[in-house]
C-alpha cells in the first residue's frame, strides 16, 4: 500500500507544487519574476507521520531576459530503495513579458525507464508543440494568455485577487488547457521547520488533476503562502484516496 501510494502521488508532487502554489499578492510581474532568482525554496513531504521525500522549488536567471524555473522531487528513507523516484520540471520564462518559452519534465519512477517530455511554445503561431521520448504530438492550439505547470506558481505571485478573493488563468502542460482557479479560505499563524509564518490559506479547484486527485471522490488540496509581497508557498496539505500528504517548507533562500 504504501508504494501504490507513492507511485500514484509523487509524479503528482512536482506539478502540485509547481502549477497550485497559488500566490495572491499584486506586483509588478517583471520586475518580481527578475528579483527572484536566486530564491530557493525545501520541502520535505510527508504521508501521514512518514516523511517519504524532499522536493525542491528554485529560479535561476539565464541569458536573453529569461529565467529557468525547477521543481525537483526525490524519494527518500526506506521508500527510495523499494521505489526511487527522481522528477524533474523545468520552465524557461521571458520576463518582459512574463510567457512560457519552453517547458521540460524529466521523470524516472520505480526502476523502470526514465520519461522525458518537451514543450515548445510557439508564441507567433499561437501553439504548443510537444514531444515525448523524442515522439512528437499534433500541436495544440493556445489560448490568448496561458502558463505552463511550472511558470503559473511564478505569475500567480505576481497578480492580485478580485473582491471575491478568487484567481484563474488557463494552464497548459502541452497536451491540454486546463481553467485553475483559486480561493482565498482564510489566513493563519503557521509553524514550519523554516521557522514561524502569517500565512493567506488558499484551497484551488483540482478538476482537471491526474493521478489520486482523479481517482479520489472527495479529494481536496490546500495550500498556506506567506502574508507578504512574495507570497511564498510553505505548506501544502492533501486529503486523496490513499491517504493525506503534507508539504512543509525546511529551508528558504531568498533572491535578488
Amino acid at each position: 500500500m504504501r508504494s501504490v501510494a507513492i507511485r500514484l502521488y509523487l509524479p503528482l508532487l512536482v506539478v502540485v507544487a509547481s502549477w497550485i502554489a497559488a500566490a495572491t499578492g499584486a506586483g509588478d510581474p517583471t520586475s518580481g519574476l527578475a528579483a527572484l532568482a536566486g530564491e530557493r525554496l525545501e520541502y520535505r513531504v510527508r504521508w501521514g507521520v512518514l516523511t517519504v521525500a524532499r522536493a525542491v522549488l528554485e529560479v535561476e536567471a539565464v541569458p536573453e531576459g529569461a529565467v529557468l524555473l525547477r521543481a525537483t522531487a526525490r524519494t527518500r528513507g526506506w521508500i527510495d530503495p523499494i521505489y526511487p523516484v527522481r522528477d524533474l520540471v523545468e520552465s524557461t520564462v521571458e520576463v518582459a513579458k512574463m510567457r512560457p518559452l519552453r517547458f521540460h519534465k524529466r521523470t524516472k519512477e520505480g526502476h523502470g525507464r526514465t520519461e522525458v517530455v518537451e514543450v515548445e511554445f510557439d508564441h507567433q503561431a499561437g501553439l504548443a508543440r510537444y514531444v515525448e521520448a523524442g515522439e512528437p504530438r499534433e500541436p495544440l492550439p493556445l489560448p490568448a494568455e496561458y502558463q505552463d505547470p511550472l511558470s503559473s506558481i511564478y505569475a500567480y505571485r505576481m497578480l492580485a485577487a478580485g473582491a471575491d478573493g478568487v484567481v484563474a488563468f488557463d494552464v497548459t502542460d502541452g497536451k491540454r488547457v486546463i481553467a485553475g482557479a483559486f480561493r482565498e479560505v482564510g489566513r493563519e499563524r503557521l509553524r514550519t521547520p523554516a521557522g514561524e509564518f502569517d500565512t493567506v490559506v488558499v484551497e484551488p479547484s483540482i478538476e482537471g488533476l491526474g493521478g489520486v486527485f482523479r481517482k479520489s471522490r472527495k479529494a481536496r488540496l490546500r495550500i498556506w503562502l506567506t502574508d507578504d509581497a512574495w507570497r511564498r508557498p510553505v505548506r501544502f496539505y492533501s486529503e486523496v484516496a490513499v491517504g493525506s500528504f503534507t508539504m512543509e517548507l525546511t529551508r528558504l533562500r531568498e533572491g535578488g
